[in-house]
């Protein structure tokens, strides 16, 4: 019989105790041959409702109209995290251009400091002679 064997029936008349479906296809009254058919009308309409393709709509619907709000959330989420890792990786990319830049310029920077300490030797010179100049004329 499937799932009907577990169906219990009452029958509000006189208290009658419970019977299961097994019992009432036992029956050979005219009761349990309404009862019988009343159970599987009733099971027939609940499938169709069940199964109906309108209902099947209502349900994707629904499903979507809860599922919506968590996807956007969702979505926003990501659109954020995906521009702040753009943004990191635009600034991992200047800050290696900057370091490439600067080791290539080490040469340059080395060039300066041997000019740098070239005047200051000049201008050690310079300033020895100016003052053997003046020492040099005060002794006259």
């Amino acid at each position: 019989m499937g799932s009907r064997d577990y169906i219990k029936i009452t029958t509000m008349a006189n208290n009658v105790p419970r019977k299961t479906v097994k019992e009432a296809d036992s029956l050979q009254t005219d009761e349990g041959r309404l009862v019988k058919n009343c159970l599987q009308n009733t099971e027939s309409i609940l499938l169709a409702a069940a199964n109906e393709p309108s209902l099947a709509m209502y349900r994707i619907t629904e499903h979507v109209r809860k599922s919506v709000v968590q996807m956007v959330g969702t979505k926003e989420t990501s659109q954020a995290t995906s521009d702040r890792l753009t943004g990191a990786i635009y600034d991992t990319d200047y800050a290696i251009a900057a370091s490439a830049s600067a080791a290539k310029s080490l040469d340059t920077f080395r060039a300066i400091n041997a000019d740098l300490k070239n005047a200051i030797h000049i201008s050690q010179q310079l300033a020895y002679k100016m003052q053997q100049r003046r020492s040099s004329g005060h002794k006259k």
